[in-house]
């Protein structure tokens, strides 16, 4: 950490890996950050409940060795 540099007057993304990146967010509005930060959270939220339980596929294979689908059981409600 640079001498002279004092962590608590300054703002977290300028002090965050000893990188300045005041240029880059002095650019953008101060709704932004909140605004990305808000979107990522509803996205992965989206994702955990599509993944969550996905149903339960079960192949077999036929006489020529040739996999095919016999049944999909749905996802067990929780």
């Amino acid at each position: 950490m640079p001498v002279g540099v004092n962590i608590t007057n300054a703002p977290a993304l300028v002090s965050l890996a000893g990188q300045d990146w005041t240029p880059l967010t002095a650019k953008l509005p101060g709704w932004a950050l909140p605004v990305l930060l808000v979107s990522v959270n509803v996205i992965f939220e989206w994702l955990r409940k599509v993944t969550d339980n996905p149903p339960q596929v079960i192949v077999q294979k036929d006489e020529q060795g040739a996999p095919m689908v016999v049944a999909i059981e749905p996802a067990a409600k929780a």
